[in-house]
């Protein structure tokens, strides 16, 4: 899952992220529009995560009721998302206890962390710039009304094994914020690893072969998440 941050409205693109699809498995690639340069209208977290929650459910009641596929098996859900869709990914965890893992990259953790970092960093145009479409979207930066409550993760309710990958020199995602959510999944003692890459941009473009790395070991030590 990402936020779609290309000017061209290709569905072609759709397509590629299906390649590498595992056998006898089904993907779900969802595209957030309204992002960065896209087209579309932007839903935030909330809206996103309603879309996305809606398609895993339409989909598993299809395959579990036409016969000749074989029913999806319970506790197999992987979710993994970057930007918008790693937060996504996140706030689906918090909804479903069937969900097997979470791989979030360069995530968008909400606003009432995000609202709280860009509030304390407003010498930063890009972050105050970001606060400014927060409050004209959602009203009055305060991380306890019901309007950002809906666009914040409530990360107690994540049961699932989770992994936070994040590089410093993202432009979009401040990497302190993605920390901040660690921290606190860490301190309720969730199941949670946080992977800070040094010099990675945002969706870790420039530190693929790093990514892939980090991703494969922390599947490799699946056994003692």
């Amino acid at each position: 899952m990402s936020a779609w941050d290309n000017g061209a409205d290709n569905a072609a693109q759709d397509v590629t992220l299906l390649a590498d699809s595992p056998l006898y498995g089904i993907s779900i690639a969802p595209m957030y529009r309204g992002y960065g340069k896209s087209h579309g209208t932007v839903k935030g977290l909330d809206g996103d995560t309603i879309d996305t929650n809606n398609a895993i459910k339409a989909i598993t009641t299809y395959f579990n009721s036409h016969k000749p596929y074989p029913d999806i098996q319970e506790d197999h859900i992987y979710l993994s998302g970057t930007s918008m869709g790693g937060g996504v990914a996140l706030n689906i965890a918090t909804l479903r206890k069937d969900i097997t893992s979470v791989v979030a990259i360069s995530p968008f953790v909400g606003w009432d962390i995000v609202g709280a970092y860009d509030e304390k960093h407003r010498e930063n145009p890009i972050w105050s710039g970001y606060l400014k479409n927060a409050i004209s979207a959602y009203g009055d930066f305060d991380p306890n009304s019901s309007r950002y409550k809906a666009q914040s993760i409530d990360y107690r309710k994540i049961t699932a094994p989770v992994l936070l990958v994040q590089g410093t020199d993202d432009y979009h995602i401040p990497w302190e914020t993605v920390q901040t959510f660690y921290k606190k999944m860490k301190q309720h003692q969730q199941k949670v690893t946080f992977k800070l890459i040094i010099g990675g941009n945002h969706s870790l473009s420039n530190k693929t072969s790093v990514l892939d790395q980090v991703i494969s070991e922390w599947y490799n030590q699946w056994d003692s998440l």
